[in-house]
């Protein structure tokens, strides 16, 4: 069955190579997620994709559309709140007011529960002070996780799902980690011109201040959704193992049989 639920993926140009993986990962894992919005900067490189993928039939998902926010030399790396307010707004203003965020490098890492994010979805279309639903583990693990342990401050409940809610003062209260979003929340509460991704998170969070009742932030403890990103700042080059938590032992990467088989489909594999 098709998801109702719109997807925002963000990309430019320094990392949109890593949009063939994103979609191959999306296809195997969450194929119900069709309504697909590549949000980036030159017209150009998306009629250079499209060409791309109908040579390689069955690797782009059936609904992508493509929303190009401007030039890319206008929006350098400092403005990014600016190409997503222009985002925001697009979604906000054509009925997706509620939608599921991906940069191009948060690749899938197992089977999503899309039953379960569809309920999150409309649930967040009942409740309009919801500014974001987690979909992984960001929001479980803040603080080491302490707050959550043996099922304490479960916030409520959605079909198969326990709910909690992030603690304000937690670091990066304000993730752009894989979640379903509010655009008119963001736009009214979080973004403002002129910053960096990061510098939203950071500054985003101070924002919300101690808003946790009036404009909430929560998550799940079953990770409805499970992502890795590539590109890191600090790593040389791509990471495709996951995150290192020492003695050897990595968590969340990808597996090599789905990077062989993206190889094999002529998907790129830096």
């Amino acid at each position: 069955m098709v998801s109702p639920v719109p997807v925002v993926i963000m990309t430019s140009p320094a990392s949109n190579w890593t949009l063939g993986g994103l979609f191959w990962t999306l296809n195997k894992y969450a194929p119900e997620l069709q309504d697909i919005w590549v949000c980036g900067y030159d017209k150009g490189f998306f009629d250079k994709l499209r060409l791309e993928f109908a040579k390689n039939p069955g690797l782009m998902p059936k609904s992508v559309n493509f929303l190009t926010i401007g030039k890319f030399e206008e929006y350098p790396k400092s403005m990014w709140s600016d190409s997503f307010i222009k985002v925001c707004e697009y979604m906000r203003d054509n009925d997706r007011n509620h939608f599921l965020f991906l940069m191009d490098d948060f690749w899938l890492v197992r089977r999503a529960d899309v039953r379960g994010i569809n309920l999150l979805y409309e649930a967040m279309k009942r409740n309009n002070s919801l500014l974001k639903v987690d979909l992984a583990t960001d929001r479980l693990y803040a603080l080491g996780g302490l707050k959550y342990l043996y099922g304490a401050n479960t916030f409520a409940t959605e079909g198969h799902l326990d709910i909690i809610k992030s603690y304000c003062p937690s670091p990066y209260h304000m993730s752009f980690w894989v979640g379903l979003f509010s655009a008119s929340l963001l736009l009214d509460h979080v973004l403002v011109p002129g910053e960096t991704a990061q510098e939203i998170e950071v500054s985003g969070t101070g924002r919300l201040g101690d808003r946790c009742d009036d404009v909430m932030v929560v998550g799940t403890r079953q990770a409805p959704m499970r992502v890795t990103n590539l590109i890191r700042s600090g790593h040389p080059g791509q990471e495709y193992r996951g995150y290192h938590l020492g003695d050897g032992e990595w968590v969340n990467g990808i597996d090599q049989v789905d990077l062989e088989k993206m190889r094999e489909k002529g998907v790129e594999v830096r």
